[in-house]
């Protein structure tokens, strides 16, 4: 009776089912702190971009040597955008005996973008260029800029955007004294994707001079691109360079063409 009694007063086990409600408080805390970080590393911006090559050597008749590099990368976040842009033109003539020089000329350029509006049309910008031709006796030209932007679209097929601010160029050529001056600055950039495989960009930028009129110089580099896998392609560019005041005999205009191969990124 005694027995019976006791087993009546103890309370029955808890069903198993019960237990993860003890450990249910934690684990919604450890996902609430994991949650926000995993989050953040989805919405992390990357830098894309492409890298192109080309290298020709030829022997017998005609010796010639010459090597292209080319690249491109933009860091698009919420209200920043960041683009850089590199190039190396190389390449030498022996048919004479001797090797000569046939192009040696390159350049860099950093530009950051801010933009003012929740659309994200409206931008000011900042920027900086570096650029080196022997043939053209240039030694150095750099180039500061500053100003606004507009957006007009920027879509995955499609991009266009258009700059207007002021300019700071400084040039050295050789045997020459160093010039410097103020300038305006109008620029471009577009992308268009034309099918599947085919893709234009181009982009654009002249600088007349505040101080002197003659002083003019300007870029065009446009680029055909198809691509051959996921991350390959073959391209072909089209630059000219325009220096209104060139050292010595050398031409106002310098346009090469380059066919390369690439890898996008």
């Amino acid at each position: 009776m005694f027995i019976t009694t006791l087993i009546a007063f103890v309370p029955a086990a808890a069903p198993a089912e019960a237990t993860p409600s003890i450990l249910q408080p934690l684990n919604s805390s450890i996902a609430a702190l994991v949650a926000p970080q995993d989050a953040a590393m989805e919405s992390a911006s990357e830098w894309t971009g492409s890298v192109a090559l080309s290298a020709i050597s030829t022997d017998g008749n005609t010796e010639t040597q010459s090597f292209n590099f080319d690249s491109s990368a933009e860091l698009r976040e919420d209200v920043d955008r960041y683009t850089f842009k590199a190039y190396l033109n190389y390449g030498t003539d022996s048919a004479s005996g001797d090797s000569v020089l046939t192009q040696r000329k390159m350049g860099t350029s950093l530009q950051y973008d801010y933009f003012l509006d929740e659309a994200e049309t409206t931008y000011v910008y900042s920027n900086v260029a570096a650029d080196y031709d022997a043939l053209a006796d240039l030694d150095m030209r750099l180039t500061f800029g500053a100003g606004g932007g507009y957006q007009f679209y920027e879509r995955e097929d499609s991009k266009l955007s258009g700059e207007l601010g002021l300019g700071y160029v400084t040039e050295d050529f050789e045997g020459s004294p160093s010039d410097d001056y103020i300038s305006l600055r109008a620029a471009f950039n577009t992308f268009k994707r034309i099918n599947e495989d085919l893709t234009f960009t181009s982009s654009g930028q002249i600088l007349p001079s505040l101080e002197e009129s003659d002083d003019i110089i300007a870029k065009l580099d446009s680029k055909l691109s198809m691509s051959l896998s996921e991350a390959m392609f073959t391209s072909f560019q089209w630059v000219i360079d325009y220096d209104n005041t060139p050292s010595g005999d050398n031409d106002r205009v310098d346009k090469r063409f380059v066919l390369s191969l690439g890898w996008s990124f």
